[in-house]
C-alpha cells in the first residue's frame, strides 16, 4: 500500500550540517563507538550463534578488493583482510566502511515518488507494484507519442560493474534491457580521453590504469599524475615494492602528493602541459639515438609509407590500381570499454588491402609483413607519389619540442626534460598514467603520446616493462542476446543540442526521459551543473532511477526505485582481463531493496520484454564464461565460485605485443593513425589531419592568455582522496571524522595576495557558478592552482557545487569530461 508523505530521508543541507557537527564532537570524544555501528565492528565482539564468514568486497572499478565479511545472527557486524586472498588485497578505509553504508539510515529503503521540485528530496512512499506501474506506463506513454529512443539511460559507471547485478553497460542484464527496449545508451563521457588515447595507438579494448605491479627487472617507476596511496590504496604495495627492489619512482605532478613525496624525482610541470611533455621526450630520444629500431621495425607501423598529398597509408591498391578496398576508409570506434560487446571496439576485420612499406631488398615498394628488409627512414616515390615513412614523420612533428622550447611550455628546466627522456629509453620503465593529465582538453593526447613514447622506446610487451595495461576477457558473446540490435552510445556532452534542435548530428534524437541507473556522473559528477540542469534535466518529462542513497542524481528522479548493496547481491568482477572475481551474497536485501538486475527483469516484464529474460542469474553467468578462452584455463561458474578469485596470467592479452601482435586493423601499435574517428562519432566536425600523430594543443581554458583565464587566474583541480572513490562513501561517518567538509587548498603565497586566511570559507567561483569551502593552506598545492577533493553531494556545500564551476566544453574527438580544464577565482565568503 501507497505511504503518506515520507519523512525527508533525503539528504540537505542543514541536515548535513547537523551531522557533521555531531560527528565532529564525537570524534573529538573518540567518537569511533559512538557510530552506530562502532560497537559491531570489534573483533572480540562475543556472539550469540555461531559465526558465518563470506567472500565479498567492493564492486567500483578500483581494486575491487575482496576481503572477509563476518555475519552474526544475520548483521553483517565485521570486515577484515581475506588471508588467503591469493592476490594479497586489504580492503581500505573506504572498503571497510562498507557497513556503514549497508546500514545507513540515509539509504533509499522504499520506493518513493517526488513530490515536490525536483532535487528537494521530498517523497511520497509507494509500493513496488506501483513504482513499476507509474515506470512503465510514462515510458510507454513517452515511446508511442515519440519513439523507444526517446528515453536515455545513463547507466551506473563505476558504482556496480557486476556482471550480471552491473549497472554499467555492458553487463548482461542492464544492456539486454536497454537493448530490447530501444533506448539510448548515453555515454557519461569521464575519464575516457587517456583510453581511447590509447586504443588509438594499440588497439583493441586496452585500458592504462593508474596503478599496477612492477617487475623486478623493472629500473624506473614513472607515474603521470598518479597520486596512488590516497586514490586506490591496496595498489600502493606496488610503489613501495618497486622501491625497494631498487627502482627509481618519477613522480610528474603540478601538486606535491604522497605519492611525490617518495618520489625520487618529482617533476611539476604545468597543469595540461603533459603531451609536450611526452613528446619532447620522444624529441630528444630520437635526437641522442636511444630509440629501439629493431622494435619499431618489426612491432610498429614505423615503415609504413604515407602518401604527400593525402597524408594516409600506402595501399597494394595505390600500386595495384584495384579498388580501394572500402574496410580502410570505415574505422570506427564505438564509445564502449566493455569487452563482451564485439562492435564496441575497433574492428579485428582487417582490409586484405595492405599498407606498404619500402623493402631494402628489393629496393621496391611491398604489402606490411611481405618485406624481407622494411626500411624505417626515407622518402620513396610511389607512382609518382613522394611518400615517407611513418616514423620519420613522427620524428619531424616532435622536432620542434626541444627541451629549451618545452621548457616554456611546461615550466620545466630543460635538463630536467632531458633527464626524464633518458630515463624512459632505459628499459624496461612502467608508466603508470592518472587520470589528472587526461583531464582537460587534450587529455587524449596523454593517451596517445605516452603510448607513442613507450613504443620508440621498445618498453611494450617486455617483462617488467610498459604499463599496466588491461585487456579483454573473451566472453562467450552470445550471452548478451544476439536477437537484440545492439545500440550504439551517444555523448551526453552532445545532448544540449539535441534537446533544442531535436538533431544529434545527422541523427533526429530528442530525450524526453531519463533512467539514471546508480550513475553519479548524470548530475554532481558531471561538468558545468547548472548547464545540466536548465538545458538537459529540465527538458524532460519524466526522470526515474535506483540507487543506494539519496545522492545528487537520485534527488533528481521522479520516481526511485531502492537498490542492493553490493553484500546483499552475488555477481562476478573481473580486474582488467587478469581476475576473475566472486562475490558471495553476504545477507538477505534490507528493507525492500532489490538488486539490479532483479530491476532490470522488472522493468523489462512491465514492458512486455520478458522472452529475453528468461534464464536465471547463474544461467546467464555461466553461457557468458561458456568460451574457448575460459576453457583453456578451466573457469567454470562452479570453479570460481568455489575459489573465489581465479588469476588468468596465461591469458592476459598484453603477452601478445611481445610476439608483435596487437589489436589493431595493421596488428602493429600505431603511433601514426591513418583514419582517425571519433571515440563517439556522431557526425561532429574535426580536424582529420591533425590526428594522425600525437600533437600538443593547449587546453582551451585553464591556461595562460585565454579570456577565462584573463578574468579567472587560477586553474582549479580535483583529487581523489582515501575517504571516497568518486561518491561512494559520501555519507559514511567513519570517513566523515577525517574529512568532513568540502575544502579548498591553496598555496599560502596565493593565499596571502587574496587577503584569505587559512580555516576560513571561500568561495570559489566563475561564470558557471560557484562553491564554498573551507581553505586549507599547503605548500604542495603549485602557485596558480586551487585544488579540491571530490566526491562531496550539493547538500554538503554551504552553497554551491564543484560541478557547478566546470566546463562543459570538450574535445570532439575524446568526448570526454575536461574536469580540470576549468578556471576559477577565489574570495572570502560572506555568508549570505
Amino acid at each position: 500500500m501507497s505511504g503518506g508523505k515520507e519523512l525527508k530521508p533525503s539528504l540537505t543541507r542543514r541536515s548535513f550540517l547537523k551531522t557533521t557537527g555531531a560527528v565532529a564532537g564525537a570524534a573529538a570524544l573518540g567518537g569511533v563507538a559512538a557510530t552506530q555501528l562502532g560497537g559491531l565492528a570489534q573483533a572480540d565482539e562475543p556472539s550469540s550463534s555461531d559465526e558465518q564468514v563470506f567472500i565479498n568486497g567492493c564492486m567500483y572499478a578500483c581494486s575491487k578488493c575482496l576481503g572477509e565479511v563476518v555475519v552474526r545472527d544475520g548483521k553483517a557486524v565485521q570486515i577484515r583482510t581475506w588471508k588467503k586472498n591469493p592476490a594479497g588485497e586489504r580492503p581500505c578505509a573506504k572498503g571497510r566502511a562498507h557497513l556503514q553504508t549497508l546500514y545507513s539510515e540515509d539509504r533509499v529503503k522504499y520506493p518513493l515518488r517526488r513530490v515536490g521540485e525536483r532535487g528537494a528530496g521530498e517523497w511520497e512512499r509507494i509500493t513496488w507494484e506501483e513504482a513499476i506501474d507509474l515506470i512503465a506506463t510514462n515510458v510507454k506513454e513517452i515511446t508511442e507519442k515519440y519513439g523507444s529512443q526517446a528515453i536515455g539511460v545513463m547507466s551506473g559507471g563505476n558504482g556496480c560493474e557486476g556482471l550480471v547485478n552491473g549497472t554499467g553497460f555492458g553487463s548482461l542484464l542492464n544492456t539486454r534491457l536497454i537493448n530490447a527496449a530501444g533506448w539510448t545508451w548515453i555515454s557519461f563521457c569521464a575519464d575516457d580521453a587517456l583510453a581511447y588515447g590509447m586504443q588509438q595507438v594499440l588497439g583493441g579494448p586496452y585500458f592504462i590504469w593508474a596503478y599496477g605491479q612492477a617487475d623486478v627487472s623493472t629500473k624506473t617507476f614513472i607515474r603521470w599524475s598518479s597520486n596512488v596511496g590516497p586514490s586506490i590504496p591496496a595498489n600502493w604495495k606496488g610503489v613501495v615494492d618497486a622501491k625497494a627492489r631498487g627502482a627509481k619512482l618519477v613522480v610528474v605532478d603540478p601538486t606535491y602528493t604522497a605519492v611525490a613525496s617518495k618520489a625520487d624525482m618529482w617533476i611539476r610541470p604545468r597543469p595540461g602541459s603533459d603531451p609536450a611533455l611526452m613528446l619532447a621526450c620522444i624529441n630528444v630520444i630520437n635526437e641522442e639515438g636511444l630509440q629501439d629500431e629493431e622494435y619499431l621495425i618489426k612491432n610498429t607501423v614505423g615503415p609504413v609509407l604515407v602518401r604527400s598529398d593525402n597524408h594516409r597509408f600506402v595501399r597494394l591498391s595505390d600500386i595495384t590500381g584495384e579498388p580501394r578496398d572500402p574496410k580502410v576508409d570505415q574505422a570506427e570506434h564505438m564509445g564502449g570499454v566493455y569487452a563482451a560487446i564485439p562492435e564496441a571496439m575497433p574492428t579485428e576485420d582487417h582490409s586484405d588491402d595492405l599498407p606498404v612499406v619500402w623493402d631494402a631488398a628489393t629496393n621496391a615498394p611491398a604489402g606490411l609483413g611481405q618485406a624481407a628488409e622494411p626500411v624505417l627512414h626515407g622518402t620513396f616515390e610511389v607512382n609518382g607519389v613522394p611518400c615517407t615513412t611513418s616514423y620519420d614523420l613522427l620524428v619531424e612533428s616532435v622536432a620542434q619540442y626541444t627541451p629549451e622550447y618545452t621548457a616554456e611550455i611546461c615550466e620545466i628546466e630543460p635538463d630536467v626534460i632531458r633527464e626524464l627522456a633518458r630515463l624512459c629509453a632505459d628499459t624496461p620503465v612502467i608508466h603508470a598514467p592518472g587520470y589528472g593529465s587526461q583531464a582537460f582538453n587534450n587529455g587524449l593526447q596523454v593517451g596517445r603520446a605516452l603510448a607513442t613514447l613507450m613504443a620508440v622506446t621498445g618498453d611494450l610487451g617486455i617483462k617488467g616493462g610498459g604499463s599496466p595495461i588491461t585487456a579483454r576477457m573473451y566472453f562467450n558473446e552470445d550471452a548478451w542476446d544476439n536477437r537484440i540490435k545492439r545500440q550504439r552510445p551517444v555523448s551526453r556532452l552532445a545532448l544540449y543540442e539535441a534537446q533544442k534542435t531535436g538533431k544529434m548530428g545527422d541523427r533526429d534524437l530528442r530525450l524526453h526521459a531519463l533512467y539514471i541507473d546508480g550513475s553519479g556522473v548524470s548530475v554532481g559528477g558531471g561538468v558545468d551543473l547548472n548547464r545540466v540542469k536548465e538545458e538537459f534535466l529540465d527538458t524532460l518529462d519524466f526522470i526515474f532511477g535506483a540507487d543506494i542513497a539519496f545522492t545528487d542524481s537520485a534527488l533528481q528522479c521522479d520516481v526511485l526505485l531502492p537498490a542492493c548493496h553490493a553484500y546483499e547481491k552475488s555477481d562476478i568482477t573481473h580486474n582488467g582481463g587478469v581476475m576473475l572475481k566472486w562475490h558471495e551474497q553476504v545477507i538477505e536485501p534490507l528493507y525492500e531493496c532489490k538488486p539490479d538486475g532483479e530491476l532490470y527483469r522488472l522493468l523489462a516484464k512491465a514492458l512486455g520484454l520478458d522472452e529475453y529474460f528468461q534464464l536465471t542469474n547463474d544461467e546467464l553467468l555461466s553461457w557468458a564464461l561458456d568460451s574457448d578462452w575460459f576453457k583453456s584455463a578451466g573457469v567454470t561458474l562452479d570453479a570460481l565460485k568455489e575459489k573465489k578469485i581465479m588469476y588468468l596470467p596465461g591469458l592476459f592479452k598484453p603477452s601478445l605485443p611481445s610476439q608483435g601482435i596487437y589489436e589493431t586493423a595493421t596488428g602493429k601499435v600505431e603511433f601514426y593513425v591513418d583514419y582517425p574517428v571519433p571515440r563517439i562519432n556522431y557526425g561532429q566536425e574535426y580536424d582529420f589531419d591533425a590526428e594522425h600523430l600525437p600533437h600538443f594543443y593547449p587546453p582551451s581554458e585553464a591556461w595562460p592568455g585565454t579570456p577565462e583565464m584573463e578574468k579567472y587566474p587560477f586553474v582549479l583541480m580535483s583529487t581523489r582522496v582515501h575517504q571516497r572513490y568518486h561518491h561512494a562513501c559520501f555519507q559514511a561517518p567513519w570517513m566523515l571524522e577525517t574529512d568532513p567538509e568540502p575544502t579548498v587548498r591553496i598555496n599560502p603565497a596565493d593565499a596571502e595576495k587574496k587577503g584569505i586566511e587559512d580555516g576560513v570559507y571561500a568561495e570559489v567561483f566563475n561564470d558557471r557558478g560557484h562553491a564554498v569551502a573551507k581553505v586549507q593552506y599547503s605548500e604542495a598545492v603549485r602557485p596558480g592552482t586551487l585544488v579540491y577533493p571530490k566526491g562531496w553531494m550539493a547538500a554538503q556545500h554551504k552553497a554551491g557545487h564543484w560541478s557547478e564551476l566546470t566546463t562543459s566544453k570538450f574535445d570532439p574527438v575524446a568526448c570526454n569530461n575536461s574536469y580540470t580544464d576549468c578556471a576559477a577565482d577565489i574570495r572570502v565568503w560572506n555568508e549570505r
